[in-house]
Parts: C-alpha cells; structure tokens; sequence
C-alpha cells in the first residue's frame, strides 16, 4: 500500500500548505502525488486528500504521524485526522490514470505529480521555447519557472535558472 486518503482536513486548508506540512512533518521526497479537490463554488476543500508515496513503509510512517491527530497549520476542528488506504488505486502510475488529464494547470487545485510517470511523460513545453522567453522549467516536475524563481511553486524543489544561450549572429 502506497496510496491513501487523508480525511477529516479543516475545510480551509489548501493544497499547498498541506504539502508544506507534510514536508514539515518528515515527508519532504517520499511523496510522489497529493491531491486535496477544492470546491471553486463553495471556497473550501472537499475534506479529503488523495496522497501516493514512493515507498510502502513511508506510507506506513506516515499513518502513525497523521490518523488520529490534527494538522498544525489548520485551525483545530472536532474531527481528527483519519488515514486509510485508497481501495481501487493503487501507485503513480494508476493515479496519473485516473488523474493526468487534470494536472499541470494550477499547483494550488490540480493534483500534484510530484514524479514523473515513466511510461506516459507529461506533456510539456520544449525547454527551447522556456529558454527563448527568458524562463526555464523545474528539472524534477519541469513546471515553468519564471526569472528569478529558486523554488518550484509545484514541488517545492530548489532550482537553478538555466543560464540564457549565447547568440551567435548567425541566422
């Protein structure tokens, strides 16, 4: 089991925060998706979060740290937090299945790649075309990363810019 849901999360919590206190909290690079759906209508989360980890035993670890307790960053709720497994998915690959079509839009409400699938890449600008508008992408999720940027607003990873290539004149 390397698939979950995390249920019973305060309605205002948002995605971002959630992965930054999941990182916090000892996760940082053992998580391969999350994803909390965010209700636009109503302004608030679904209540639940679909997580994946690379491995079976961060899974593990990560039902003893989280079911039963409350998340710091969210204001306290009655409910504690619940962890079960996901009964019909299971790994990045089943995911990206049921959930590629989604992603790549907006870190804070499109499900969250945090790896690439290997057998079905994600569709992404060439890094030519980053390159020649003074951008670049993440090299881990190869989000878009705009000048200046040293963190990847999707998985959070320290980035170096490419440096710009050099013109020759030539044509």
């Amino acid at each position: 089991v390397v698939t979950l849901f995390l249920k019973n999360i305060p309605p205002s919590v948002r995605q971002l925060e959630l992965l930054d206190e999941v990182k916090t909290r000892g996760f940082e690079g053992k998580l391969d998706f999350l994803y909390l759906p965010w209700s636009k209508k109503e302004g608030k989360n679904e209540g639940y979060c679909i997580l994946s980890f690379v491995d079976g035993r961060d899974a593990q670890d990560f039902f003893l740290e989280f079911y039963g307790n409350f998340l710091t960053s969210a204001p306290a709720s009655s409910k504690s937090l619940s962890v079960c497994e996901v009964p019909n998915i299971q790994g990045l690959k089943a995911l990206h299945g049921e959930f590629g079509h989604l992603s790549n839009q907006d870190p804070e409400y499109d499900p969250l790649f945090l790896r690439q699938v290997a057998a079905k890449p994600r569709t992404h600008l060439p890094q030519a075309d980053f390159e020649a508008h003074g951008e670049s992408a993440c090299i881990h999720c190869r989000t878009r990363l705009h000048r200046g940027q040293t963190h990847c607003p999707r998985c959070g990873a320290s980035v170096k810019a490419r440096p710009p290539r050099a013109r020759t004149g030539l044509r």
